[in-house]
């Protein structure tokens, strides 16, 4: 079996691009990766981590001094690097989102959807590989509960084959009840960052972070116009691609 984590960064009004992260590996790496983490957040005096509370500052990092909010992030990334999970994450601009799909309503307009298909099937993949099933936990939103049972269903219409790997069972829950999703939130968060510009010098975080993932995979206006409803779109890019 095989655990996977994601969380995502992003979604709010006005953001640049959006990402969905997270991490996988077995059970028991988890449980002691979750220990450790634990651990490592006890000598800051942290019950929980949350990316975006961070770096607001909020309570209770706010009485983090700069030296101890530098240590307390190499802490955490060392823990990442440290254990044998293997980070997968996605993004996508929303400019490049609107360009291919002006004017559609339902689930494929937006682009939350088509992050969190890719990604449950890169792992999947990876899991078929390894001959394992994937058990998904997501964060707990109402969006996420909906879209992970219409996404079950759609990568098996695709990719019946898959039906072996992929668990009937799902699981949703805060970052305080999955101590995974503390990573993936960190990772999903440092992925948004480099996906708003991909031009500016990596954070030193996100470079840090590299060995878990290896590369940010950045959704192009070619793969999503395959999702397009618009045929006009979907002719150019099979025109592009070399497949019409």
């Amino acid at each position: 079996m095989i655990a996977a984590y994601f969380d995502e960064s992003g979604i709010h009004d006005g953001s640049v691009a959006v990402a969905f992260s997270g991490y996988s590996s077995s059970p028991d790496i988890w449980q002691k990766f979750s220990i450790e983490w634990m651990k490592r957040l006890d000598d800051f005096g942290l019950k929980f981590f949350h990316m975006h509370e961070f770096v607001a500052r909020v309570e209770p990092f706010d009485k983090l001094g700069e030296a101890e909010r530098v240590q307390l992030m190499r802490s955490l990334i060392a823990c990442i690097i440290d254990h044998d999970i293997a980070g997968t994450t996605i993004a996508l601009k929303r400019d490049d989102f609107s360009v291919v799909m002006p004017g559609i309503s339902g689930r494929a307009s937006d682009p939350y959807y088509m992050l969190m298909m890719r990604a449950m099937v890169d792992v999947l993949l990876y899991a078929s590989l390894r001959k394992e099933r994937v058990l998904f936990t997501f964060h707990r939103r109402q969006k996420v509960v909906e879209l992970a049972g219409l996404l079950h269903d759609a990568i098996l219409d695709v990719h019946p084959w898959l039906a072996s790997v992929i668990s009937d069972q799902t699981v949703f829950g805060s970052t305080r009840e999955h101590i995974p999703l503390q990573a993936a939130d960190l990772l999903a968060y440092e992925s948004y960052r480099r996906a708003c510009n991909l031009h500016a010098p990596e954070r030193k975080s996100y470079t840090a972070l590299r060995p878990s993932f290896g590369e940010l995979t950045i959704m192009s206006v070619a793969e999503l116009g395959f999702y397009s409803l618009d045929p006009r779109i979907r002719r150019a890019v099979e025109d592009i691609m070399g497949l019409s």
